[in-house]
């Protein structure tokens, strides 16, 4: 597990276009900057519950047609951190 491997898996897993290649949310008006200027007071199973049960911190409900976290849920665990590590090594984007 490792930052180039999260890198990896978000490339392949689609992120990008909809987030933009620095994930920002720069390619997609409806999806948001996912940097660690958005996401960077979430915890590690903030993240894995965004991804694993569509629900943000505050408890709201990811819509699964914009983001699609039924597919991410099958991810393993060791996949998941490996993209939340890379999440955390990105600089932060710019704050919707």
């Amino acid at each position: 597990m490792s930052v180039e491997y999260g890198e990896y898996l978000a490339a392949i897993g689609g992120c990008r276009s909809c987030h933009g290649l620095a994930l920002a949310g720069d390619a997609n008006p409806d999806a948001p900057d996912i940097t660690v200027g958005r996401i960077g007071t979430w915890t590690e199973e903030d993240f894995f519950r965004s991804l694993r049960q569509g629900k943000r911190p505050d408890g709201s409900v990811i819509d699964p047609e914009k983001m699609p976290w039924v597919r991410s849920g099958q991810m393993t665990d060791e996949e998941v951190r490996a993209v939340w590590m890379y999440m955390r090594s990105l600089p932060a984007g710019e704050m919707e």
